[in-house]
């Protein structure tokens, strides 16, 4: 990651996605990369602060928050504009988010992705980013090349950012 920062070498990270939605698709999506914490982004929505929207590759997640919280946050982020259907969303580590499930068949993540699908939302879930040991570093406000094929994915710089 500090080479990287310092320009020894290029910027990359790339990622085996744990499961892919037919909506982000093999292919290459570029824009600038926002987020981290999901509940913080929120935070952030009401506030002078937070970027106008669409946003165009967005990274997320988040600890301790169940499932049907994140997706209030996320429809809440559709609702805002901040998130339409050209928006990448790359979901990292959400720890514990099935935690509350009581019973078979109670809201989980698992229905958090089927709801993104519905709303047409293109996402990928396995980046490297959270509350876990091995992590990488991801350049907010770079403009970012996404690039999904069926093995993997692969975010690099694509240009100035805003």
């Amino acid at each position: 990651g500090l080479e990287m920062v310092l320009g020894r070498r290029p910027f990359e990270v790339a990622f085996r996605p744990e499961a892919r939605s037919r909506h982000l698709g093999d292919g290459v999506h570029e824009g600038v990369m926002l987020g981290g914490n999901l509940s913080l982004v929120m935070s952030l929505v009401p506030t002078p602060w937070a970027p106008p929207g669409p946003w165009e590759v967005l990274f997320l997640e988040d600890v301790g928050e169940s499932a049907y919280a994140v997706e209030r946050c996320l429809g809440t982020l559709v609702a805002s504009g901040r998130i339409d259907r050209n928006t990448v969303v790359l979901l990292g580590d959400f720890k514990g988010v099935d935690r509350a499930c009581a019973w078979e068949g109670d809201f989980s993540m698992a229905h958090v992705l089927e709801t993104l699908d519905k709303w047409g939302i293109r996402w990928v879930t396995g980046l490297p980013f959270g509350h876990m040991h091995a992590k990488c570093s991801l350049p907010v406000g770079a403009r970012v090349r996404v690039a999904v094929d069926e093995s993997d994915v692969r975010i690099t710089f694509a240009g100035e950012g805003r």
